[in-house]
């Protein structure tokens, strides 16, 4: 799942990032294949990460589905908007719950080195 920075609005925690997901399943034809058994399922899904306040963030999101049965081959294809939102954080090893939660999410720069 690549995570892409597009913009910056408040700092290295606010980013607003692009995040592409695919999915995929291909099953092999057999001798006692049906209509109802899948011959290969896609789900495409990129999204963007908008930051809202803190660690909550705004993520709508686009699926393209593909499908095909085994017997017949009837291709499903559909396209499903969702908006959802998330809240990020990372959760140190050894911490409790509601120590872990308040940990900031883990971003894509470093900290500067001290000379």
């Amino acid at each position: 799942m690549p995570t892409i920075p597009v913009g910056a609005t408040k700092g290295a925690d606010q980013s607003v990032y692009l995040i592409v997901t695919n999915k995929g399943d291909m099953y092999f034809p057999s001798p006692a294949d049906t209509s109802v058994q899948t011959r290969y399922l896609d789900k495409l899904s990129p999204s963007l990460n908008f930051p809202i306040y803190g660690k909550l963030s705004l993520a709508p999101r686009v699926d393209f589905i593909l499908f095909e049965n085994k017997v017949n081959h009837n291709v499903y294809r559909a396209v499903q908007p969702v908006i959802s939102l998330t809240y990020s954080f990372k959760w140190p090893e050894g911490t409790d719950i509601r120590r872990g939660l308040g940990y900031g999410a883990v971003t894509s720069t470093q900290p500067a080195a001290s000379r």
